[in-house]
């Protein structure tokens, strides 16, 4: 690598804390390596949080401010995230942060020169085979080296790669808001139970004849059932596939735990399919599968009958009403035994109809904006290793 620098020179490296406080529902975030995704950006439903307390001990080596870089650098390895503005939290076990103190340096360059195949070649190379786990030595990463190009160069790529990137933050932000939208809509129609009635105001608000469930203990309106999932829905675990199995450029997402976990040439689902994660840290998870996709044994799917509208059931679930059926503390996990139990409200066929038809319309675009971010990502992965080398020159 000719015109390098060290990284010691630009940046300085901080390793995290080697233990874990013990975590509470709200508070200052503790960010750990499940909260950084193999596309190296942060995800915060996998966030983990502390007291104020245990912040202040575990932010003594140092406190992650805007623009800086944190990485895994112990099993779960070489995954790369940005800080943004206004974060609060402290480092988990096994991630390091990386701080440019000089202005030759653009951040965002070099956390993107780190998602680079040249750096992730040199990584490997460099990484430390263990008996139990692998590592990068943070020891040593200082001392590793990485191009020494014109700081306008970099702002050039940065303008290039970050553009792209926003169009993909963008889609996602689309995504959320019109998955709230319909969340929304359920909420007020089957939660609340005000649904437009036959002269289209809100049923159980003008008076609606409700009746009482002994199962919920709660009223519902009048004619509307309850019924476990098992007897509404197939319930089963797929079988599961090994890192080894999967293929980098695969024809089809591969969904494990925590959503997509990679691609793979053939596919066990042809349709979208409702999966809760029934495994691991963050057990009880649930999502809508692309259609098309290979679905792993670390997943619970759930498949309504025909009887049973899949959008409606979908919004149904919520993380409160799966808690429950969580067993194991240092291994949670949900059986098929034990979720056959849970109770779901069966709406009338004409509004359950036509919640499934709005939902239909929001979910087409959610995968619309899905399939766009794959592409833009493929286009991202492309450019950048030719920004990077000179070969894509920025006019």
């Amino acid at each position: 690598m000719s015109n390098t620098i060290e990284i010691r020179e630009v940046c300085d490296v901080f390793d995290g804390p080697h233990a874990t406080p013990k975590k509470t529902a709200t508070g200052p975030i503790y960010l750990g390596i499940d909260a950084i995704t193999a596309d190296c950006r942060l995800n915060p439903l996998e966030y983990n949080y502390l007291s104020e307390e245990d912040y202040k001990i575990w932010t003594k080596r140092v406190t992650p401010v805007e623009n800086d870089i944190v990485f895994s650098y112990e099993a779960t390895l070489g995954r790369y995230a940005m800080i943004p503005a206004n974060f609060y939290g402290c480092l988990g076990r096994r991630l390091a942060l990386i701080r440019v103190k000089d202005n030759r340096i653009n951040p965002t360059w070099l956390y993107y020169y780190f998602m680079s195949p040249e750096w992730k070649v040199f990584i490997a190379n460099h990484t430390v085979k263990g008996s139990t786990v692998d590592r990068i030595s943070v020891e040593a990463f200082p001392s590793y080296k990485i191009p020494s190009i014109e700081r306008q160069k970099q702002d050039d790529i940065v303008k290039i790669l970050k553009s792209i990137d926003d169009r993909i933050e963008n889609n996602k932000r689309i995504c959320s808001e019109l998955e709230a939208m319909a969340k929304s809509l359920y909420d007020y129609w089957f939660v609340q139970f005000d649904f437009p009635d036959e002269n289209g105001r809100p049923y159980r608000t003008s008076g609606g004849a409700m009746e009482w469930n002994d199962q919920l203990k709660q009223e519902i309106p009048n004619g509307w059932k309850v019924m476990r999932i098992c007897d509404i829905a197939d319930l089963y675990q797929p079988k599961t596939l090994s890192g080894s199995d999967m293929v980098e450029n695969g024809l089809y997402n591969v969904y494990g735990a925590n959503g997509i976990i990679g691609k793979y040439n053939s596919y066990n689902h042809e349709n979208r399919t409702i999966a809760i994660t029934c495994r691991g840290a963050s057990c009880g998870n649930f999502l809508m599968t692309l259609p098309k996709s290979w679905i792993t044994g670390n997943a619970m799917v759930v498949s309504p009958h025909a009887e049973i509208s899949q959008e409606y059931l979908y919004y149904t679930l919520s993380k409160d009403r799966i808690s429950p059926f969580i067993t194991g503390s240092a291994q949670p996990q949900i059986t098929r035994e034990n979720l056959s139990n849970l109770l779901v409200v069966i709406a009338d066929e004409k509004n359950m109809t036509a919640f499934s038809t709005f939902s239909d319309v929001v979910r087409s675009k959610i995968e619309s904006s899905v399939s766009e971010n794959e592409e833009l990502t493929k286009l991202r992965d492309w450019l950048l290793p030719m920004l990077m080398n000179g070969q894509a020159k920025v006019e």
